[in-house]
């Protein structure tokens, strides 16, 4: 992945709380991961976490939209979920029949001009007599996002040959007491969000915030690609890194923006992440890969010995131990510094690995938990 196309990322989410974008085959798996990576951004005394319950309600019908309208394999669908100052929106894109175009289309349109309470007339009236009134002809899910989101529904058709078109459908979330959002069919900034991923062979981008848990929840949403349990430790080991270099204190009053992009290219994996460092902390890290970067196989396993037996205090300062490891592993790793003022920098941190075809049975995520918790005490 471009270092380019890595800043795009940072710069579109700044200001949100949190962005995370998915594109590739779906399952049910998948929906249960989306609606937890949602559910750890928040804490209790969260201003919104009220909003949850009815945004993971909203995710999994919003996924199942995906399967509901798309009879052909899910490998070019799309979901997004983005929460900027308490205004969610839920994102869904897929390829459709163009032949069913006419009757979704109306559907949503339908729901579209009726009012809460006639929604709920609606949705009563099918639970009863399993059929429709004349307000309209919609699917039970659909009636269901337009109740629970009590938002207009927003989609768009883009055709892509004379038999199919891609199908973006977005749901809008706001607070309890907040006035209706209005209509918008604009989906600009997603289609363009889906173009460089699929420009830059990227299936996950995640902007928000990067825990034990999180890794936990991510390496679920994509352990499918990953086809062995070394390369499955290997991303947990980059993300414990990633998680405690995010997490170290600034100087300054920069706040932390995380951004975590994964991909496939030239038959490797390729991980990469930015956020903010204190100077000092980057400069130091970014002479120790230099350096060790230099180094041969046997060399390296000899610094890690004796980072290794210089102790757990000296490993939690230094990160050395966690370099080489990613070091001797990795095909490629790398560390730069950008400095935006005299206490703080913006960093990138990229991994590459070899892409392995040999399936492995899938990894117990109890083992990625119990790996972060020993590094991180």
């Amino acid at each position: 992945m471009s270092s380019i196309a890595l800043d795009h990322f940072f710069q579109q989410f700044a200001d949100e709380q949190m962005n995370f974008l998915y594109t590739g085959e779906f399952s049910d798996e998948h929906t249960d991961g989306f609606i937890q990576l949602n559910n750890h951004q928040y804490n209790s005394a969260d201003e919104f976490k009220t909003l949850q319950r009815r945004a993971g309600f909203l995710i999994a019908e919003c996924f199942q939209n995906i399967v509901r309208h798309n009879d052909r394999e899910h490998s070019d669908s799309f979901f997004q979920i983005e929460n900027n100052n308490g205004i969610f929106k839920i994102v869904s894109g897929n390829r459709v029949d163009n032949d069913i175009i006419p009757g979704l289309k109306m559907q949503l349109e339908s729901l579209n001009q009726l009012t809460a309470q006639e929604l709920k007339e609606t949705y009563r009236d099918i639970l009863t007599n399993g059929d429709y009134s004349d307000k309209g002809g919609a699917g039970l899910g659909l009636i269901e996002m337009a109740r629970r989101s009590k938002n207009k529904l927003s989609f768009q058709f883009s055709e892509i040959d004379e038999n199919t078109s891609y199908f973006y459908f977005r749901l809008r979330l706001n607070a309890k007491n907040a006035e209706e959002l209005p209509i918008n069919h604009n989906f600009d900034n997603s289609i363009s969000l889906r173009e460089q991923m699929l420009q830059e062979q990227l299936f996950f981008v995640y902007k928000g915030v990067v825990s034990i848990q999180t890794t936990i929840v991510i390496l679920g949403i994509i352990e499918g690609s990953l086809k062995s349990v070394n390369q499955k430790v290997l991303f947990v080991k980059y993300m414990g890194l990633f998680e405690k270099l995010a997490s170290l204190d600034l100087d300054g009053l920069i706040a932390q923006n995380p951004v975590l992009t994964i991909g496939e290219k030239e038959n490797k994996y390729q991980v990469n992440c930015s956020f903010y460092l204190n100077t000092k902390e980057s400069l130091r890290i970014e002479r120790m890969v230099k350096m060790y970067n230099f180094y041969d196989s046997k060399s390296l396993d000899e610094a890690y010995k004796q980072s290794l037996n210089e102790g757990q205090s000296h490993l939690q300062q230094n990160f050395t131990t966690d370099i080489i490891e990613l070091l001797k592993n990795c095909s490629h790793f790398d560390f730069d510094r950008t400095s935006l003022n005299d206490t703080t920098d913006q960093v990138k941190m990229s991994m590459a690995f070899i892409k392995k075809n040999k399936h492995i049975n899938r990894f117990d995520l109890n083992e990625v938990k119990l790996s972060q918790e020993q590094g991180a005490s």
